[in-house]
């Protein structure tokens, strides 16, 4: 259904105030599976398509306005709101509730100057990376405006590839508008290129066979603690009955990390006593979960691409225990 903000404003069915808009906590439009979650953040790519959704209220979408109302194109899509900046500028979004809340969302259009992807959740890339021969690593296409900051929008993607295939991210998917996002599988050949149209410079890779790995690096992330290196002792203390995350990191001779996983030799984890430490592979992350089961200690050894990793993991009961 296309709203009318004009006529909407002509027979007075907004009445909006700073009263019902503006105080702290309120309602606000939000974007839908974007890279950037507010418009603070990110400004609007002309001509491109964005969803965005209410924060707080109950009920529907049942009415809307637009300050300067030709500076966007608003489209009612069920429980949220598609947006299609006309021209590059500033505004106000507003969108009254079926419960009499009003959502606001102050945002600025720019033109699309490039395209670049990336590794979904990296930063752009300083130089060639690296992934296994037949591995698989998931990209995001970024728009940006000519200062290089984000923009928010899609639907003028035109995805492209050398040295490899494509693959859409499933309709399911939690992650971003499905438009903005490929899962790259790497070929035979010694490199492959990923393009984002329509403009943009290639994401290139080299694509390294079997064997490449010259070092494994292994993080761990406790359940109540931010990510640290695996001590130089190589011993990690769990609390009895806790979990931790074990993250695994592939480098090159020359030190590149080396996305996706192998097609032979692939991620292993073996520990002395599953009964005191149980670990559990999770190759889509390439992580390791493990969980402290029973008081003591197991040696537990990973494994991939020819390369291993010992370390020992101590599980203590809680304290005063």
């Amino acid at each position: 259904m296309r709203i009318s903000v004009r006529a909407l404003a002509a027979v007075g069915y907004l009445s909006f105030t700073g009263a019902e808009c503006c105080g702290v906590g309120g309602p606000e439009l939000v974007p839908e599976r974007e890279a950037c979650a507010s418009f603070y953040e990110c400004s609007l790519a002309v001509k491109a398509e964005v969803f965005v959704v209410p924060t707080f209220g109950e009920g529907p979408v049942v009415a809307v306005d637009v300050d300067p109302p030709e500076l966007l194109e608003v489209t009612l899509d069920g429980a949220r709101l598609a947006l299609r900046a006309r021209h590059p500028g500033d505004g106000v979004l507003r969108a009254r509730l079926e419960d009499g809340t009003v959502a606001v969302a102050w945002v600025r259009a720019a033109p699309l100057a490039t395209t670049r992807v990336v590794p979904t959740g990296a930063t752009a890339p300083s130089g060639p990376l690296a992934i296994y021969r037949g591995g698989e690593l998931r990209l995001l296409a970024e728009h940006l405006d000519e200062r290089g900051d984000r923009l928010l929008g899609h639907g003028f993607e035109t995805w492209d590839v050398a040295g490899g295939t494509l693959r859409e991210v499933g309709a399911g998917d939690t992650g971003l508008v499905p438009s903005l996002e490929r899962i790259a599988i790497a070929g035979d050949a010694p490199a492959m290129s990923v393009t984002a149209r329509p403009s943009g410079t290639p994401l290139t890779f080299d694509v390294v066979p079997p064997g490449a790995t010259a070092h494994l690096d292994l993080t761990v992330r406790g359940e109540h603690t931010s990510s640290v290196p695996l001590p130089p002792d190589r011993t990690v203390t769990l609390p009895l009955g806790t979990r931790a995350t074990v993250t695994i990191a592939p480098f090159t001779a020359d030190d590149r990390p080396i996305h996706g996983l192998p097609t032979t030799d692939g991620l292993a984890v073996v520990s002395t006593d599953p009964s005191v430490i149980d670990a559990q592979l999770v190759p889509a992350t390439r992580d390791v979960t493990l969980h402290a089961r029973a008081p003591g200690e197991a040696d537990l050894e990973v494994r991939l691409d020819g390369q291993a990793v010992r370390f020992r993991v101590r599980s203590t009961p809680p304290e005063g225990r």
